[in-house]
Formats: structure tokens, C-alpha cells, sequence
């Protein structure tokens, strides 16, 4: 018989207390205007037998590996393995760069960075300082429709006969991939008060109204109508962004000038608009009531039974000139409940890749974790290149292409990786 899970979980405030810049709002060189709303750190610390995981979850639009270095120093003092530390940006556009490695995407304080590390090491310290709960799991699943592909083949000038070539751009696709699922999984005690909750979904959180201003985006709606509704101010709730690599919010051109019909024949359709203040809003209650409603569904408790395994290969395998690492992470609740973790914005056709290894199991896909390189794309997508096949590199600070065996890679280290956790060796 499995020993009862345990929890300790917590929550702190980031928000920046000086003038900095924000990471990909569109305007780097500028300070953000003001504060919309707060952004925090929300973390987890789950142990069952002798497994733990600790799940730590930041509003940035990357984290990085500098900071995964020094946290993890930190919560080696309380026996967590690098393996069982899942440390995620919910990926906000209008939050303060923490990622030093790609100043073009926005700038770094050395204030604000010092004040987040501050933050997050009391964090860690206020957690696992806790007295633990013993604590009742359980996973929910909702869907929502309100996301779309943003990859969308269409004819461009080429230089070679016949001098036109299918190319993908940022446009809306209805028949592009997109996963429609919210998952949650809540933490209950003894007495069957909700004490933590993890969710995730895939959409990246852009076109935000202001957006000159600091705002933890749909995350952050979705965490303080939960609060709100469950009269709990202080509920740790972690986000983790799923596979939104080539998924965004499904807002389409409002067609009212000339230019705007002239850019529909070009390129054979709508292409995205932008959100107004009420259309935000009506999005981001839709979506936290979703997820409201995913968490008051009735489930089966949880048999707890922990596992993680990380697996790392070096970046220039599926990419030239480049020096960084590729992170896969896979943590297991159980059998049939696991995360699967990408250190980059991974496309969503990579969910079928990774279901594959994994049949009739949940799997929970989460992207941004540690040091993001930039886009993860398939094959088939290298084929028709635009942005997330090498639109993206200048701005990662990446300077080669992918190679052509990039999905075979990668493929090979998801299998390698499930193969590690789920089949044993012979002996």
C-alpha cells in the first residue's frame, strides 16, 4: 500500500517595484506604463513515499536556466533532484524579462532580477518550512473553444521557377491542430478543503488591450476569479502553459478598410485582429469559468505513486551553430496521470508524437520550462518555413537553421525518455 501524499504549497508577489521593460509587449525599448494587475510565483511541494516533485511556476515570458541553477541549489537542502523540480514560465507577454539570453525580446533589469530571486528563495524557504497536509488528488478535464492554430499555408513569391511557393505565415487556420482541453488537478485535505490547484492549457497569452502595461494576462483572470469564488485570497494556483507554440486567442481581422480586404486576397483569408478591452474581458471570464467548472466536476481520487526522469540533449543535434541544451521532463502521479515538459514553445502537432509512447494514458503537456531555446517545430512545418521554423531565431539571439533530422531527434529522446520511466531493464 502507497504512504498518503503530502503537500506544502504557497504563493508570493513579483510585480516589478521599479521602471523596467517588458518581455515581447512590442515595445522593448520602452518601461511599462502601469500595473494592471499583479504577477506572482505560485509553487507546489508534493511527497509520496520517498518521491517528491516541486512544481514552481512564474508570470514571465521565459524563465531561464540561470535561475533553475540557483533555486534548485536551494531546494537541494531539502532532498528535491534536479528531476523532480518542474520549473515553468506562464509565458505573459507583459510581464518583466527574466531571460538574459535574448535582449531583443526585452531587457533585464538587475534590480527587478534581484528582487525576483529574493522572492523566490523566501518562497521556497516559506514552503518547505510548512507543516505538511496530508492531502486528497484528484485530475478534472473541461474543453473550451476559444483558441486557434495560427499556421496557415498560402502562395508567396519565390526565387526559383516557378517563382511561387507555399509558405506558412501567422494567420488563422480552422483546420489547423489545436488542443481544447483544461485540466485541472486540486489538492483537497482531510476535510475536503481545496488547499492547492494546478491547471493547465495551451494559448499564448498575447494582444493583450494595454499593452503597454504589466499584467499576468489570462493566468492571472482565471487565478483571482477562482480566489474570488472560492473565498480563498491566498490559494496557491499553478499555471502551466501547455504545447502553444503555434496556438493563439481565436480573434480574427474585423474587415473595415481597403487595406484590410486587399490583405484578404493576398493571402486568401482573415488574418488575426486584435482584442478590445470588453472582447478581452469577455474571453477571460469565459475561460476561468471553464476552468471553474473543470474544477467542480465530481473525479475518482488518486492513487499517488511519483516518478520523474529529465532528459537532455544538446541543442545543436537538431539545430546549427547553437550551444544551449533541450530539456525533456517527464513526471509521473501515477501510471496513468503524467507531465510531459519541453524546454521550448513546442508546436502542438508534438502532443500525437508524444501520445504515441504513451497510449491510454493523461498526459498533461507543458512547454516553457528552464532554459527556452525558442520554437519547437515538426518536420512538415520546416517544409514551409515562417516564423516558428526560423522567423523566431534573430530575435533568440540563434543564428543556424534546423537540420533535417530535427523530428527524428527529437523523437528518439520522447522515446528514450518513456522508455527509461516505464520499461525496466532486464537483469
Amino acid at each position: 500500500m502507497n504512504d498518503l501524499p503530502v503537500i506544502k504549497s504557497s504563493k508570493t508577489i513579483i510585480t516589478p517595484q521599479i521602471k523596467t521593460h517588458l518581455g515581447c509587449n512590442g515595445f522593448i525599448n520602452e518601461y511599462y506604463a502601469n500595473v494592471d494587475d499583479d504577477i506572482e510565483i505560485n509553487c507546489l511541494y508534493l511527497s509520496e513515499g520517498h518521491k517528491n516533485i516541486f512544481i514552481m511556476s512564474v508570470d514571465s515570458l521565459f524563465v531561464s536556466e540561470k535561475l533553475r541553477t540557483i533555486f534548485l541549489k536551494d531546494l537541494e537542502k531539502y532532498a528535491i533532484k534536479n528531476e523532480e523540480f518542474l520549473f515553468s514560465a506562464t509565458h505573459t507577454h507583459y510581464a518583466p524579462m527574466l531571460d538574459e539570453t535574448k535582449p531583443k525580446l526585452g531587457r533585464v533589469h538587475p534590480d527587478h532580477i534581484r528582487f525576483v530571486i529574493d522572492q523566490a528563495r523566501k518562497l521556497i524557504r516559506v514552503t518547505m518550512n510548512q507543516t505538511e497536509q496530508v492531502c486528497n488528488v484528484y485530475i478534472q478535464e473541461e474543453l473550451i473553444d476559444n483558441s486557434i492554430n495560427r499556421r496557415r499555408n498560402a502562395l508567396a513569391l519565390d526565387t526559383k521557377f516557378p517563382f511561387l511557393k507555399l509558405k506558412s505565415f501567422l494567420m488563422p487556420n480552422k483546420k489547423g491542430k489545436v488542443n481544447k482541453n483544461i485540466q485541472t488537478i486540486v489538492f483537497k485535505n482531510k476535510e475536503d478543503d481545496i488547499i492547492s490547484i494546478i491547471w493547465n492549457y495551451a494559448c499564448h497569452p498575447v494582444i493583450y488591450p494595454n499593452s503597454k502595461n504589466v499584467t499576468a494576462h489570462y493566468p492571472g483572470v482565471v487565478r483571482k476569479y477562482l480566489r474570488e469564488i472560492l473565498n480563498k485570497k491566498d490559494l496557491p494556483i499553478m499555471f502551466l502553459q501547455g504545447f502553444t507554440g503555434d496556438i493563439r486567442p481565436k480573434v480574427v481581422q474585423k474587415i473595415t478598410t481597403l487595406k484590410d480586404i486587399c490583405k484578404c486576397i493576398r493571402y486568401f483569408g482573415l488574418s488575426f485582429g486584435s482584442f478590445t478591452q470588453d472582447e478581452y474581458n469577455t474571453w477571460t471570464n469565459q475561460l476561468a469559468r471553464k476552468v471553474l467548472l473543470c474544477i467542480n466536476k465530481k473525479a475518482d481520487k488518486l492513487n499517488i505513486n511519483l516518478n520523474s526522469k529529465i532528459h537532455t540533449i544538446s541543442l545543436n543535434s537538431i539545430v546549427e551553430n547553437t550551444e544551449n541544451n533541450l530539456d525533456f521532463q517527464l513526471i509521473k502521479l501515477n501510471n496513468d496521470n503524467i507531465f510531459f515538459a519541453i524546454s521550448a514553445e513546442v508546436v502542438s502537432e508534438y502532443e500525437d508524437v508524444i501520445l504515441k509512447f504513451l497510449e491510454n494514458k493523461n498526459i498533461i503537456f507543458v512547454g516553457c520550462i528552464n532554459n527556452v531555446f525558442g520554437y519547437l517545430p515538426t518536420k512538415e512545418m520546416i517544409g514551409y518555413e515562417g516564423y516558428e521554423v526560423q522567423g523566431f531565431m534573430p530575435a533568440f539571439n540563434l543564428h543556424g537553421k534546423f537540420k533535417k533530422n530535427c523530428e527524428t531527434v527529437i523523437v528518439e529522446s520522447i522515446k528514450n525518455l518513456v522508455c527509461c520511466m516505464f520499461i525496466q531493464k532486464k537483469t
